[in-house]
């Protein structure tokens, strides 16, 4: 994936076209408190969090300031590109929503990297 992509922000994302580019944490490496390539992470607090469930930002350092704040989070998607980790947090979080809404027993931890259910983490 080409790291100067451009993006159109006014087009319709799918978790699962978003989720066709992340990338696996394995495939950048640290340099100083942030990785090389920069990579943003999507984030999931714990249910009882009582806020966003699902949230973005650099990595690794908004995980580790998400678990000083929630006590815990779970990386569930890395991109490179901001816009798409972004894109990924508001449909997930638009997700959620709609399964509380309509008392849906499916949650969206429940995706995998191409938008299938699977029952464990990504990585």
């Amino acid at each position: 994936m080409s790291i100067n992509k451009a993006y159109n922000t006014n087009m319709p994302f799918s978790i699962k076209t978003l989720a066709a580019h992340a990338i696996a944490p394995c495939e950048v490496r640290p340099d100083g408190t942030l990785t090389s390539p920069r990579s943003f992470g999507v984030f999931e607090l714990p249910p009882a969090s009582g806020t966003r469930r699902f949230r973005l930002g650099n990595y690794p350092i908004r995980m580790h300031e998400l678990e000083r704040e929630y006590g815990s989070c779970k990386l569930l998607y890395l991109f490179l590109q901001r816009p798409d980790a972004l894109a990924m947090a508001s449909e997930l979080n638009k997700h959620e929503l709609y399964s509380e809404s309509s008392n849906d027993e499916r949650t969206t931890t429940e995706l995998g990297r191409d938008g299938t259910r699977m029952g464990k983490s990504l990585w």
